[in-house]
């Protein structure tokens, strides 16, 4: 008896509870973020976009198959942080220089000056 009540239920309420410990799930994928310099985006029509720079974009989204990153994260040295839409710069002059272009409201929130350095990560999308 003793016999049939161990093999017959605390063996597979063991074996269960073994089985879903080890289908925890996975902690979410975190790109590794990118120091960059900071330009200020002046404009009539610049709003709350960051700008960076299109091959950091597209690195981005290859680390998260494909998808498109649709937000930042933008912490700088101080530690104050701002979240904004990104976009990708247009301007082609200042392509691969390693800048992340953002408006002067989000410069007075993270409290940084033209030229300091950053740290952006992707909002996992």
């Amino acid at each position: 008896m003793y016999i049939q009540t161990v093999t017959g239920v605390i063996v597979p309420t063991v074996l269960k509870l073994l089985k879903e410990i080890t289908e925890a799930p996975t902690p979410p994928k975190v790109a590794p973020p990118q120091q960059l310099t900071v330009r200020k985006i002046t404009g009539f029509f610049v709003g709350d976009s960051a700008e960076i720079d299109q091959t950091i974009l597209t690195d981005w989204s290859k680390f998260f198959e494909g998808k498109t990153i649709s937000s930042v994260e933008i912490q700088a040295l101080n530690g104050k942080t701002a979240r904004c839409i990104v976009e990708a710069i247009d301007d082609k002059k200042l392509e691969g220089k390693g800048l992340v272009r953002i408006p002067d409201k989000v410069f007075k929130r993270l409290k940084v000056k033209e030229g300091s350095l950053v740290r952006v990560k992707p909002v996992s999308p």
